[in-house]
Order: C-alpha cells, then sequence, then structure tokens
C-alpha cells in the first residue's frame, strides 16, 4: 500500500451499463453494531471515478466496523460492498447503477428464485415463516408508481397478524399487507432479494397461493407434528436444524400458477418419509441465523423432477455427501439407486 493504513484512500467509480457515470456524488459510511453514519462525501469525475480518503484506524482494532460507499441515481440509493479490512483497498470499488422503470410495466420481469415456508405449532395453531427470494430478471431497477407497490403477493387468506421480520436483504418497514396480500414498496434493482414474513393460522387446514413462476417452492413442518396432508408438493426427506430442531420436508421445482394445499390426515395416510440429512444451508442475516434449503434433495420416488442441468449437478454432489456419511447398507444401496437414476437423465439433458 502506498499510503499509512491510518489514512487510506477508496479509489473506486460508478457504473451503469458498463460506463463510467458523468456526474453525481458519492459518499462514504461507516456502519458499526451500534449506528451507521456518513463520514464524507465527493463528486465524481467525468468518467465516474471517485478517490475518497478513508479514516481507518491502523490493523482495524475495531473489526466489527466497515465501510461502505453510495451513490443516489434517479431516485434510489446504490450501495457498493462493504469493506472490512484494508487490504480491500487495493481493488477498484464498483458502486453498479440502474436506470428505473415503474411497477406498472417491470413487475412482468419479477419472479421468485425460491420460497421456503416453515411451519410449526404454536400457541394453540400454527405460525408460518415465509421466505421469498424475488429475482428481477431485467436490465431495470422497478420502482413503486404513485398507486402501485413494486411486487404484491398473496398469503393464505386466514393468515394472522402478518409482519415483516427484520431480516433479509430489505429495508425493514418497507413491506405492508392489504386483503391478505404482501405489498412491497421498496426499489427492487437487478438480481435477487430476500423478504422474510411471518403469520400465524388458526389451523393446519390452509391453502398457500403461489401465481406466477417460482423455481423451487419448499414446505418444512416441524417435528413432532401430527399426520398432514399435502397436495401441491412432494415429500422428500427430514432435515435438521441443529439438534433439538427437525423437520418435515415437500418441494416443488419449476412451479407455475399453483395452490399448495394442506389438511389434517390420519396416521395411516401419513407421507413417506426419504433418507434423513443435514440441513444444507446457514446465512447469517442482520444479526441472527438464518436456515434456509437450497433446491436440493434426494427424491424418494426413483423418478427426476424437471430440472436444469445446474439442479441435477447439485443433486448428484448431495447425493455423493451422503454415501460419504452414510454406513447403513439398505441406505447406502438406496442412494446409489437414485443416483444412478439421475445420472442417466443428465447425460440425456439438454437445458
Amino acid at each position: 500500500m502506498e499510503e499509512d493504513d491510518r489514512n487510506l484512500r477508496l479509489r473506486g467509480r460508478v457504473i451503469l451499463d458498463g460506463i463510467g457515470i458523468d456526474s453525481g456524488m458519492v459518499v462514504l459510511h461507516r456502519a458499526s453494531p451500534e449506528m451507521t453514519s456518513s463520514i464524507d462525501s465527493m463528486n465524481i469525475s467525468q468518467d465516474g471515478n471517485f478517490g475518497i480518503t478513508t479514516p481507518w484506524l491502523a490493523g482495524n482494532e475495531y473489526h466489527d466496523e466497515v465501510l461502505f460507499a453510495s451513490f443516489h441515481y434517479e431516485g434510489v440509493f446504490y450501495f457498493g460492498s462493504a469493506i472490512s479490512d484494508p487490504e480491500q483497498m487495493d481493488s477498484l470499488y464498483l458502486i453498479n447503477v440502474f436506470s428505473s422503470e415503474g411497477a406498472t410495466s417491470g413487475s412482468n420481469n419479477l419472479s421468485l428464485s425460491f420460497r421456503n415456508i416453515f411451519l410449526e405449532e404454536w400457541e394453540g395453531g400454527w405460525r408460518a415463516t415465509d421466505i421469498f427470494q424475488i429475482s428481477n430478471n431485467g436490465i431495470r431497477t422497478i420502482v413503486s408508481d404513485v398507486d402501485n407497490a413494486v411486487w404484491t403477493y398473496p398469503i393464505p387468506p386466514d393468515a394472522i397478524s402478518p409482519e415483516q421480520l427484520n431480516q433479509g436483504d430489505l429495508p425493514f418497514d418497507v413491506v405492508t399487507f392489504e386483503d391478505d396480500r404482501i405489498l412491497v414498496w421498496a426499489p427492487l434493482p437487478p438480481g435477487e432479494r430476500t423478504i422474510i414474513i411471518r403469520y400465524g393460522l388458526p389451523s393446519i387446514d390452509v391453502e398457500f397461493p403461489a401465481p406466477g413462476k417460482t423455481e423451487t417452492l419448499e414446505l418444512l413442518v416441524r417435528e413432532p407434528s401430527h399426520s398432514i396432508a399435502v397436495k401441491g408438493l412432494s415429500p422428500i426427506n427430514v432435515v435438521s436444524l441443529g439438534m433439538d430442531r427437525s423437520y418435515r420436508r415437500y418441494s416443488g421445482i419449476d412451479i407455475r400458477d399453483t395452490v399448495v394445499y394442506l389438511e389434517d390426515a390420519p396416521e395411516s395416510i401419513d407421507p413417506p418419509i426419504g433418507i434423513f440429512a443435514v440441513f444444507l444451508g446457514v446465512m447469517l442475516v442482520g444479526g441472527g441465523l438464518l436456515f434456509y434449503v437450497r433446491p436440493q434433495g434426494v427424491p424418494i420416488s426413483g423418478s427426476v423432477p424437471n430440472m436444469t442441468r445446474k439442479h441435477l449437478v447439485l443433486q448428484v454432489a448431495q447425493l455423493d455427501e451422503l454415501l460419504d456419511s452414510t454406513a447403513d447398507p439398505e441406505a447406502r444401496k438406496m442412494i446409489l439407486k437414485e443416483r444412478g437414476g439421475i445420472m442417466e437423465h443428465l447425460q440425456d439433458h439438454e437445458d
């Protein structure tokens, strides 16, 4: 580094469609668990470049602090990545911005990469934690119109006291609820953003609407639980979230305009449960642990769902990991059978 790490210079560029923005102001921020504040600002040059001297402490003794820069473009704030180590100053710092369009036209580019519904018995009824990863597949940031939210989505008609949790990728309090629908008012730039909604349910007899396209939809019912019948998703396995939390898992891939139905069921028709597997993903969000399932699972019927080649490869990788940790001969036989079926499908698969 050319400069004392007590006084490093952050060099960066603001880019629109791969080309530097010709005017505007970059603001430098410092954030810690206790507070966030702006500490400096400067105008960018005509090619979008900027350089800001940062009041960084030697060795970053306060390692829980990060620096980041923001840029305001067409009514939307865009942020660069967080800097937690002075060594990151050696690379050019990029802030990508996008043109904007209103929700009326732009919402056609929105879909769900995944949706995970966690269900558990709660205070005489049930509680749902509904995790949505919204994907903006376009090239512009979608912003709310005067009367139109950026994204709307239905929740069960009998949902009780829905609320947005202070986790995920969107700011807290950017979600409202009206007529059994979620309304997101925050701008959605190209890429993926996650929101988490929680609500109560009076009983397990419930319908989960799933309009539009959802790449992966998963339902996880916390054990122990009495039997339920699930229509619209396939039973996959049981996943473990730590030492004392297991969930019955149901899944569907490439879901389009459907409804998932749940209802009480006699013990005798409880759905079959596949191989026990260790839960696959852990994500730190907003100071808390958010556990979530990615589109990976072991089909229990021997058939291969309509997956992309990427999903099939992920299936094979998971089965290989499961084989390494499984000693039981019958379980290994079942895993190998599933793996063989997927490999045959993979060889013939074309994206």
